[in-house]
């Protein structure tokens, strides 16, 4: 289960680089606000997950 959880804060954190790329590039702003978002949560989501293992 933490296996998955990690894999999907990967993913999200690979979208978020995508979404920060596009807003650089001026693509739409509220997609790459939201991937930045979803960054954030990926990242607290793989905080976590490493802290609880420790």
């Amino acid at each position: 289960m933490i296996e998955r959880g990690e894999r999907m804060a990967h993913y999200l954190y690979g979208l978020s680089i995508g979404g920060f790329i596009s807003f650089a590039a001026g693509m739409s702003s509220e997609i790459a606000i939201l991937l930045v978002a979803h960054a954030l949560l990926a990242g607290t989501i793989l905080f976590v997950v490493r802290f609880s293992r420790k």
